[in-house]
């Protein structure tokens, strides 16, 4: 649906959203509708979002090989917590199906069968596929999961729905969330601990923790700009005033980092 407005001449144009994002600004300013505010304003600002955007990225896929078995999967669930995984053949790049946890539920699923028995089909878009078309894609073909590929045909990361949602509503908790999990902790009064891929511009919003912005977005952005290369646990890098220690890392990615201001 569109909205209206009432123009001099008395003719009715569209509202765009620089219209819609003042009117509620006017609207709002005792702060009692901050919450319904901003997420209005999130929905307006899905059309300045692509696909690469909100996706899970590649690295941080958890993927079910089409040959795994059942219980398997089984495992693997419990030890993940998702409820959908992507399926593939032969790699990362081989997609081939969508699995989803509640269809082991059914009684015609047997131990002896595998994850690729079970798929669903896989549905793919560009990484730059607007995020408000991409939504209305996977509504209108009933996915609640898009493979994202890049320009060369590869998987470049997955979408879901609830990622979408996420970004008009905020971080939405499911059954598998844990309340007591966060990715940014305070321990002291110029010290935090943080996951690697909170961004750099909320560290700035809600920590007050300023470090210099680049060709990247996340606290792993910039230590890798920094070093060139995957750190070592325990190694460190200085951005005065901070100190960026890596807490924990892969032979692939940063996990989690200490990061502490340094005082003169």
């Amino acid at each position: 649906r569109k909205l209206l407005k009432l123009t001099e001449n008395n003719q009715y144009d569209y509202l765009t959203k620089d219209d819609i994002s003042f009117l509620l600004a006017e609207s709002s300013e005792d702060g009692a509708m901050q919450p319904q505010l901003e997420m209005i304003e999130d929905a307006l600002d899905l059309k300045e979002l692509d696909a690469r955007n909100v996706m899970v990225p590649r690295t941080d896929i958890v993927a079910i090989a089409e040959c795994a078995s059942i219980p398997d999967v089984i495992e693997l669930a419990k030890e993940e917590g998702f409820t959908r995984y992507p399926v593939y053949r032969n790699s990362i790049d081989d997609i081939i199906g969508v699995l989803i946890i509640y269809d082991i539920l059914k009684k015609d699923i047997r131990d002896d069968m595998t994850a690729g028995e079970i798929v669903h089909e896989p549905y793919f878009a560009p990484e730059n596929m607007d995020v408000d078309v991409l939504l209305k894609e996977m509504q209108s073909q009933r996915k609640s999961m898009a493979i994202i590929v890049d320009a060369y045909g590869g998987t470049a990361g997955i979408v879901t729905i609830e990622d979408i949602l996420e970004e008009i509503v905020g971080e939405i908790e499911d059954e598998y969330d844990d309340d007591d999990e966060s990715d940014v902790e305070q321990i002291s009064a110029n010290t935090w601990i943080a996951m690697a891929d909170v961004e750099i511009d909320r560290l700035a919003d809600d920590f007050g923790v300023e470090l210099p912005e680049g060709d990247y977005e996340t606290i792993a952005g910039l230590i890798l700009d920094h070093l060139e290369k995957i750190p070592n646990q325990g190694q460190f890098i200085t951005v005065e005033p901070y100190r960026i220690q890596v807490l924990q890392a892969t032979d692939k990615k940063i996990v989690k980092v200490k990061i502490h201001k340094q005082t003169r």
